[in-house]
């Protein structure tokens, strides 16, 4: 609240539940012209962890605000969040995710060179990366599950995740208990 006082931003755009509650509630008292809450999924009722019972009371007191403009990544996610507010799907954009490609640089051969031979990788060993949160609704386990099936018919496989989460520890101890040690770079 304090910074949105002194920065006096015209916009102000938050991600995720909690963020988008409590930023949206700062923003009002802030006098934020408009305020835009993004949904990056279906609706916390789905994830345990993430349901709290709250949530739903203020999604429903925000989305009155005209100044509000409430945004989903997918049809899905905006159908799921509108039948549990109990709003008109209408309501949100969807902004799918996307990238600049414009703004990202291309990788060179002496930059993929200088990759494979960090890890000790042959030009033609094949490659997968895996970056995502590890966190139940992602499935990283499925990942490596999905990398052991593969390792029967390419032996030469190799794989690298980026990504932090809840589930570091079980996917770490997955990871030995499937024998990937020397498959998967966490």
């Amino acid at each position: 609240f304090t910074h949105l006082i002194v920065t006096r931003p015209k916009v102000l755009h938050c991600w995720l539940d909690q963020p988008n509650i409590t930023g949206a509630i700062a923003g009002w008292l802030a006098g934020v012209p408009k305020v835009v809450l993004s949904t990056r999924n279906v609706n916390p009722t789905n994830f345990p962890y993430l349901n709290v019972p709250w949530y739903r009371h203020w999604y429903q007191i925000l989305a009155q605000f005209p100044n509000v403009v409430l945004s989903g990544n997918s049809m899905a996610g905006i159908e799921s969040y509108a039948d549990w507010i109990g709003i008109p799907s209408s309501r949100f954009s969807l902004i799918h995710n996307g990238l600049n490609l414009n703004v990202i640089e291309s990788a060179t051969r002496a930059m993929v060179d200088g990759f494979r031979a960090k890890f000790g990788l042959e030009s033609s060993t094949p490659v997968i990366v895996g970056v995502f949160r590890l966190s139940e609704e992602k499935r990283p386990l499925l990942f490596l599950k999905i990398i052991k099936e593969l390792q029967r018919t390419i032996p030469d496989i190799r794989a690298f995740v980026a990504g932090i989460g809840s589930m570091e520890k079980q996917f770490m101890s997955e990871i030995s208990r499937l024998g990937l040690e020397n498959t998967v770079t966490y």
